[in-house]
């Protein structure tokens, strides 16, 4: 019974001792939650499309000059697809054939591309961040600024004009446009370049 008391008290000293120190501890706030939004399946997003194309093994020409050959290639609705290779060998330029669908082979009828040009091309200057947006979304106002404002664009700069905005953020809206857009097929050409 001796060894038992000893055990019990000195638990009770040690826990005395944890408690105090516990008390001396300095406050810490909550973390901050994460905010979310929920976007709505609208237009080409609820479609059951399930090929949404397939190319013919060929080549790419520009301007006449041979860049390289490509396999048969094809994507089906929720895959995902890498294009490597050194800097100008002519990614970009295979990409802007398949947008203007330029390459041998099938297309979907209901095949709609949002692409995120590297050089940002996709945006309009004289129009502000929002309107930029909303006239290729079909996603409510609300849940356009929530991302621009997710995105590090609050809502003053939402309502600027694009010829006034960084770079960082021109990329981040440009980002923005492809992700809200109505399309089943995104095409992000070098997403991470200029950002801040």
């Amino acid at each position: 019974m001796g060894s038992y008391d000893s055990q019990a008290k000195s638990m009770a000293k040690s826990a005395k001792h944890l408690e105090k120190r516990i008390e001396r501890l300095e406050k810490v706030s909550q973390p901050r939650r994460e905010v979310h939004i929920k976007m709505e399946s609208k237009g080409a997003l609820d479609t059951d499309l399930h090929r949404l194309f397939l190319l013919q093994a060929g080549q790419v020409f520009v301007d006449e000059v041979y860049l390289f050959d490509f396999p048969q290639l094809g994507m089906t609705f929720g895959d995902k697809l890498a294009l490597i290779g050194s800097n100008g060998t002519g990614k970009t330029s295979f990409v802007r054939k398949l947008i203007s669908k330029e390459l041998e082979g099938y297309y979907n009828p209901k095949l709609k591309i949002a692409y995120f040009a590297q050089d940002l091309i996709n945006l309009d200057e004289e129009k502000t961040a929002f309107e930029n947006i909303s006239c290729t979304s079909l996603q409510d106002r609300m849940t356009i600024l929530n991302l621009l404002g997710m995105l590090g664009l609050s809502y003053d700069k939402a309502q600027q004009k694009v010829a006034n905005l960084s770079g960082g953020e021109r990329v981040r809206l440009s980002l923005a446009k492809v992700l809200l857009a109505d399309a089943n097929l995104l095409i992000l050409d070098e997403p991470t370049n200029f950002l801040d």
